[in-house]
């Protein structure tokens, strides 16, 4: 924190407020005592930013505790936050400077199978960057092959480099890590692990990352603040998915304007994507999406002499 200018001293208990004045308090959930009054808090610190990390896990989740804090005015960091990410929110909250937005394009989908590896793959291959396959919960890919989870130990030794990708899959010219294949450790992943990839590779090439459908993992947190290009994959019978989404979108601090949306499996009678897109505050690309195929499964989807020039387009937009 203090390599980006913040100014920062440890306590182990809370300051006096006379202490902290205005400036910012950064406090554990867990170092509260129970029953947790978030009133009084706010009444003795009436003139700091407070900020509260929660590091509680359960399967009740965190979102109601996000709420609660935004009542009084606290501010909430999300439980396992990268190192990366806390300093880049913290920019944000509390200093004038700009963040250099990292080249990275990520891709998520509304529902699995709605075609997010499909359309990464199509804007990676455009684009000549590194595909990685950020789905801890589907590897995209079924063959045999190096996967995210084979690289994950020396993720968390950072011990890990560009060249290493040599061993990943060659796809017609597009290097592509497909994401985790082993079910037991999807929820073990951290942040961090995730970012060192990410950053790793982003030294050297552009990357585009295919986050997948679920937000229940530390790679799906990261892709959405990491991400300078966020694209949502879906189809319009998935209106409720979607909304979920920008919600849960916007309660971790990234707005539903801040999303590109494009289509998949379009037939001629469904809602126009512009339409679905602006209803929910989202935004569109020249390339608006693919129209359904009846059958089509090689890696990179055929299209059309239309969808390659819109997809170029789109594309030169994000060089």
């Amino acid at each position: 924190m203090r390599s980006r200018g913040f100014e920062s001293i440890t306590y182990q208990n809370m300051p006096d407020p006379s202490i902290v004045g205005k400036d910012a308090v950064m406090f554990s959930y867990d170092s509260l005592p129970d029953p947790k009054d978030f009133a009084s808090l706010r009444e003795s610190y009436s003139d700091a930013h407070l900020i509260c990390y929660y590091n509680e896990r359960s399967v009740a989740g965190y979102h109601s505790i996000a709420v609660l804090l935004k009542q009084h005015d606290i501010k909430f960091l999300r439980p396992g936050i990268g190192i990366e990410s806390l300093v880049d929110t913290l920019t944000v909250w509390f200093s004038d400077s700009l963040i250099q937005a990292k080249p990275m394009i990520g891709v998520f989908a509304a529902i699995p199978g709605a075609g997010a590896t499909s359309i990464a793959a199509l804007i990676a291959k455009q684009l000549d960057a590194v595909m990685l396959g950020l789905n801890v919960f589907n590897p995209g890919w079924t063959k045999s092959s190096m996967t995210l989870d084979e690289i994950r130990i020396r993720l968390a030794q950072k011990n890990f480099s560009v060249q290493d990708l040599k061993k990943a899959v060659e796809v017609s010219g597009l290097t592509y890590l497909p994401g985790n294949t082993d079910p037991l450790i999807s929820m073990d992943y951290t942040e961090d692990e995730i970012e060192y990839l990410i950053d790793t590779v982003l030294k050297e090439k552009t990357v585009v990352g295919d986050f997948g459908a679920i937000p229940h993992s530390a790679a799906w947190a990261v892709g959405l603040q990491r991400s300078a290009i966020r694209i949502m994959v879906a189809h319009p019978s998935q209106e409720l998915q979607l909304q979920k989404l920008m919600q849960l979108s916007e309660d971790l601090g990234v707005e539903p304007k801040h999303w590109f949306l494009v289509g998949n499996k379009l037939r001629s009678d469904d809602l126009p994507i512009q339409t679905l897109a602006s209803s929910l505050g989202m935004q569109t690309l020249p390339f608006l999406g693919l129209t359904h195929r009846e059958t089509d499964s090689s890696f990179f989807l055929t299209l059309s002499k239309k969808e390659q020039e819109l997809l170029s387009r789109t594309v030169s937009l994000f060089e």
